[in-house]
C-alpha cells in the first residue's frame, strides 16, 4: 500500500500507511522503494517526499537500474524544483553513479526542458561537473546532444568548471556534438567557442573537425 501511496496518493494516505508499520524502504517489481515511486511522479506533493525523509527512508537505496531516488528526479523533466533541493539536501548523494555511468548531473542536463534551476542546485552541492559516464560522456556532452537544452544550463557548466574539449569514447568533444545537433539553439555553438572549446579538434575515430559535422547538418 505505501508503494501505491507514493505514486498517486495523498501525504495523509503515506503518512498513514507508516504510522501502520508498512516498511518504508520495501521495494516493488523494479526494485523501487517508496522514495524511487514518489521521485518517478512529476506529480507529486513535495511533503510526500520529506515525511519519507523524516521517517529515515534509504536515501541512496538503489534500484535494479541503479539508480538512487535523486537519479530518478533528475531524469523527470516536470519535476518540482523543490524536490531536488529536498533530496540534497538531505544528504542524497549527489555524484553516486548508476549502472550506466549516470551521476544525477549527467541526468539532469540529458533530460528535455530541464529547468536552470534545478541544474545550479547540483552544482551548488558540490556535483563534478567533469564526470564521465560509461560511454565517456561528461554533462555537458550530453547538454550538448540535447537539442532542447536551455543555454543557460550551458553557461552554468562551463562557469562551474566543466573541460571544454574532453572527449568521449568516440572521440567527441561536446562541440563536434553541438555540430551534429541540427536543432541546437546556433548561440550555443557560439558560446562553446567563446569558452575555449578547440574548432579544429578532430575526432579520433572519423577524423573530422566539428565544422563538418555542422555543414553535413545544415545541408
Amino acid at each position: 500500500r505505501l508503494l501505491r501511496a507514493c505514486e498517486d496518493g495523498t501525504k495523509y494516505t503515506v503518512q498513514k500507511c507508516i504510522d501502520l508499520g508498512a516498511d518504508i524502504n520495501c521495494r516493488g517489481k523494479r526494485g523501487d522503494t517508496p522514495l524511487h515511486l514518489a521521485c518517478r511522479n512529476h506529480r507529486i506533493n513535495p511533503n510526500i517526499i520529506i515525511t519519507l525523509l523524516k521517517n529515515n527512508c534509504g536515501q541512496n537505496q538503489k534500484n535494479y537500474e541503479g539508480d538512487t531516488p535523486l537519479h530518478l528526479a533528475c531524469r523527470n523533466h516536470r519535476i518540482n524544483p523543490n524536490i531536488i533541493i529536498t533530496l540534497l539536501k538531505n544528504n542524497c548523494g549527489q555524484n553516486q553513479k548508476n549502472y550506466e555511468g549516470d551521476t544525477p548531473l549527467h541526468l539532469a542536463c540529458g533530460s528535455y526542458y530541464k529547468k536552470p534551476e534545478i541544474i545550479t542546485s547540483l552544482l551548488k552541492n558540490n556535483c563534478k561537473p567533469n564526470e564521465r559516464n560509461n560511454e565517456g560522456d561528461t554533462p555537458l556532452h550530453l547538454a550538448c546532444r540535447n537539442y532542447r537544452i536551455d543555454p543557460e544550463i550551458i553557461t552554468m557548466l562551463l562557469k562551474n568548471n566543466c573541460k571544454p574539449n574532453e572527449r568521449n569514447n568516440e572521440g567527441d568533444t561536446p562541440l563536434h556534438l553541438a555540430c551534429r545537433n541540427y536543432r541546437i539553439d546556433p548561440e550555443i555553438i557560439t558560446m562553446l567557442l567563446q569558452n575555449n572549446c578547440k574548432p579544429n579538434e578532430q575526432n579520433e575515430k572519423v577524423n573530422k573537425k566539428p565544422v563538418f559535422f555542422f555543414n553535413t547538418c545544415s545541408t
